[in-house]
């Protein structure tokens, strides 16, 4: 269906390898990029990018990322976004770096999260499913959440998993239209639609079909598809070559 590139810290992590194969299963061809190689890589004919357990201890894959949505016109779907420092609160991840949200919570995988707690069904993304909780992954998983509610750009399609009291009210899944003016000052206009997807992590279990689901309708909005805007038509110039910062 559309030719996907898997950034991830570690192509060798079930992360990385339960993704792609879930990845695959929708129908999608998958390059596995580890972020380590994200400056050098040659992004050409990709349809989407999908981030996921990237590094966000500094801000190089973050500007990498920003800058392929900005001048590249890439779609992008991130996916639990923090390696490299502890879980908690507070942390500055890559949503938080490129603008698009607040700092994040990270849900360590003992916690017995498995499930989102969707809010709108009126977006593509969510449409025909109910509110209240969704369980998206086969048991818990590292999770990741924006932790201000309104610190965020975009529409929120989903908060924490309701019931636990440290993730319910944070805000767990965003979809974001190109255009959408980010946190900056001045603000910043997106350049292709993103969505953020804390539950988009697979490391310690796969996602249950309705997880895999609904992670094929966030690609499918990316793609274009659904409502909410002129969709994106993404720059088709080879040999992108886009710096830090941009």
């Amino acid at each position: 269906m559309a030719a996907i590139t898997l950034v991830c810290a570690q192509t060798t992590h079930d992360s990385a390898i339960n993704t792609k194969a879930t990845l695959e299963a929708l129908g999608h061809t998958v390059t596995l990029v580890d972020d380590g190689d994200i400056l050098s890589h040659d992004f050409s004919g990709t349809a989407c990018i999908v981030a996921i357990r990237n590094e966000a201890i500094t801000a190089t894959v973050a500007n990498k990322l920003r800058a392929l949505v900005d001048s590249g016109g890439f779609p992008l779907l991130l996916g639990m976004e923090f390696f490299g420092g502890a879980d908690g609160a507070g942390r500055v991840g890559i949503p938080t770096r490129m603008n698009l949200t607040g700092t994040l919570t990270i849900v360590d995988f003992g916690s017995g999260v498995d499930s989102i707690n969707i809010i709108t069904t009126s977006h593509p993304i969510t449409a025909g499913l109910s509110t209240g909780n969704l369980a998206v992954t086969a048991a818990d998983n590292f999770w990741g959440v924006s932790e201000t509610p309104g610190e965020n750009i975009g529409t929120v399609l989903s908060l924490g998993q309701s019931g636990n009291a440290t993730i319910q009210s944070m805000v767990e899944t965003i979809a974001i239209e190109t255009g959408t003016n980010d946190l900056d000052t001045p603000a910043v206009p997106t350049g292709a639609r993103i969505v953020v997807a804390g539950w988009a992590y697979f490391g310690q279990s796969s996602p249950t079909a309705e997880g895999a689901a609904l992670l094929g309708a966030a690609i499918n909005w990316l793609l274009g598809g659904g409502g909410g805007g002129g969709g994106n038509v993404r720059r088709t110039s080879t040999g992108l070559s886009v710096g830090l910062g941009i």
